[in-house]
């Protein structure tokens, strides 16, 4: 309702003749009006940009990871595969191989937790990193907005008295 009677009392002081007898207080507005819409497309520019950039990293970061997880995987694969030809073969006793085949798995599932739990980790502080930034942006440049508007507003006729903090907006 009180986002209603703002919009009612702005269009109602720029529909009043006195309004339109006063150029400065329209050169002010229109003023703000273009530093608004210059001010939100750079933000929104500089937005897309960084949320472009984030996504890029996350996503390189994320088949890196994936990479090395394969080649790691493959690498165990194959020292397990020789260790059965070695154990079919004579050359190590059956207790020999699952003793080192037993060691080589949990070394290899270690290794592929303890990567992962860096990935994880390292992916969760950048998305956090990258929300806070986005957020605090975000505030800074709505405040920065609403003080433009708070200082135009009151220099329109009808509107003088308008406190926009006071409305909640």
């Amino acid at each position: 309702m009180k986002k209603y009677l703002a919009s009612l009392t702005l269009a109602t002081a720029a529909a009043s003749p006195a309004y339109a007898a006063e150029p400065s207080p329209i050169e002010t507005l229109t003023s703000y009006l273009a530093s608004s819409v210059e001010g939100t497309v750079a933000f929104l520019v500089n937005d897309l940009q960084g949320t472009a950039e984030f996504l890029a990293a996350d996503v390189e970061s994320t088949l890196g990871f994936l990479g090395s997880s394969i080649e790691g995987t493959t690498e165990f694969l194959a020292g397990d595969v020789e260790a059965f030809y070695d154990l079919i073969n004579g050359k190590v006793t059956p207790e020999e191989y699952l003793v080192n085949s037993l060691k080589g798995t949990g070394e290899f599932l270690s290794a592929d937790l303890e990567a992962t739990a860096d990935f994880l980790s390292a992916s969760l502080v950048g998305t956090v990193t990258f929300i806070n930034e986005g957020l605090t942006a975000t505030g800074a440049f709505i405040a920065a907005d609403i003080e433009g508007l708070n200082t135009v507003l009151p220099s329109l006729p009808g509107l003088e008295e308008l406190d926009l903090a006071a409305l909640a907006l």
